[in-house]
Order: C-alpha cells, then structure tokens, then sequence
C-alpha cells in the first residue's frame, strides 16, 4: 500500500511548505499516536508521532500526517 506522509514546515507560526514523502508501506498502517521511524525528516528526529491518518478512496492509499517543522528552531540550535 502506498502511504504518503505529510509535515509542514512554518517559521514562526507562518506554513512556508508541506513536504510530503510516499512509501510503499509493507507493514500494519500505523494509528494516530503511534510513532513512525525511518522517514529521513527534516528536523532529524528518529521516531515522529502520527497526528492524523487519513484513508483516500480514490487510489486506495493512505495520508499520514506528521507533527510539524518549526524552521526557526534550526537557526537557534
């Protein structure tokens, strides 16, 4: 199944982009709250929690969307 994973990316409460990564997904769909591992995101972070999972009837794929990317973070650290 592919499942597509969604983070925005906001500088100071500004969304500047959304960046999206589709994987084909071998395993159990994950639930909301779950964490994820593997993606490669942008902020770095190993495992991120799933805060949404939306089911597209369309194509029969699934939109996973992850906690956002704050830009402005990365400059202070």
């Amino acid at each position: 199944m592919k499942l597509e994973f969604r983070q925005t990316v906001t500088c100071n409460h500004l969304t500047l982009a959304r960046v999206c990564k589709t994987i084909d997904w071998q395993q159990p769909l994950p639930r909301c709250g779950e964490y994820v591992a593997g993606l490669d995101t942008l902020d770095g972070e190993p495992e991120l929690p799933v805060r949404k999972l939306l089911h597209r009837a369309q194509d029969g794929g699934c939109l996973a969307e992850l906690p956002g990317f704050n830009i402005a973070q990365l400059r202070l650290s």
